[in-house]
């Protein structure tokens, strides 16, 4: 048998209902800060530039929506409509179909609520060094040049 045995062990915890983690305001507005501003916009005409300048209003608004996905288990119902641009690559020719990438619009506000779950599991789970893919900073590029 060749296989390796890990010495890492598991700690047993005891079982949780419902979200273990809470999103909290200060969460929602690092996020809310690290959406773009000047973007097209989505199904129901939000964009960044509405909510930014709401301030701790806009903050307060936002957290309320996200406790209430994370407490319901549901998003609103305008999140599952969006647009889909067809954008130029930028190589070739224009008028092929297959130089084109299609590019989905997301509602802002459904991007802070992904950003506020991606900073809870990043905070949460430990990720080897050795993992390069969807990390920031780091590419599957990179990996290549560590062989």
């Amino acid at each position: 048998m060749l296989n390796e045995t890990s010495e890492y062990q598991l700690q047993r915890k005891d079982k949780v209902e419902g979200s273990i983690w809470g999103v909290t305001e200060p969460m929602v507005e690092q996020a809310l800060n690290s959406v773009k501003v000047g973007t097209a916009p989505r199904p129901t005409g939000v964009t960044s530039d509405l909510i930014k300048p709401a301030g701790a209003t806009g903050v307060k608004g936002l957290f309320q929506v996200c406790e209430s996905i994370e407490q319901e288990g549901e998003v609103p119902e305008q999140w599952a409509k969006s647009y889909t641009m067809r954008l130029y690559k930028g190589k070739g020719d224009v008028l092929m179909v297959d130089k084109h990438r299609g590019e989905k619009l997301l509602e802002q506000d459904m991007k802070v609520f992904e950003k506020t779950q991606e900073k809870k599991l990043r905070d949460s789970v430990k990720i080897d060094e050795k993992q390069f893919g969807f990390q920031p900073g780091k590419s599957t590029i990179d990996a290549t040049f560590v062989l």
